[in-house]
């Protein structure tokens, strides 16, 4: 079974640009002391704004790994089309994008940070990785 996720990064004129996770889309490994959450991955292993920008821009993931290298891309290792990051004009647009990719839950890099927030958007905070 999968947890999926969306994963965006917050551009300078307010609009986000995302991409669809497929597994383990949870904030933190619950069961295990391994690093196999989305989450814990991208706080610990995605801190570089040019290394994000780099995950964003090679699309949708099956499955996020330590580096780029080991990510399962569905473009680049999987050669599906029509997996590239999308546009969102809005906060709630993304929320909109991410309950139609069946995400339950969205992560947003802004500012050099991390953020999360489960899917519904029912005016909690976000929170910081």
């Amino acid at each position: 079974m999968s947890t999926r996720c969306r994963v965006a990064v917050k551009n300078q004129d307010g609009t986000y640009h995302s991409i669809y996770g497929h597994y383990d889309g949870y904030p933190h490994s619950y069961d295990t002391g391994e690093c196999d959450a989305v989450g814990q991955k991208l706080a610990s292993f995605y801190t570089d704004p040019d290394v994000v920008e780099k995950l964003i821009g090679l699309g949708d993931f099956s499955v996020l790994g330590n580096t780029l290298e080991r990510t399962e891309f569905y473009g680049r290792d999987y050669k599906e089309a029509g997996v590239d990051s999308i546009l969102a004009n809005s906060l709630e647009e993304l929320f909109a994008q991410s309950e139609n990719s069946g995400a339950e839950w969205i992560y947003v890099y802004e500012n050099n940070h991390w953020y999360y927030h489960r899917q519904a958007n029912d005016g909690t905070a976000w929170m910081l990785l």
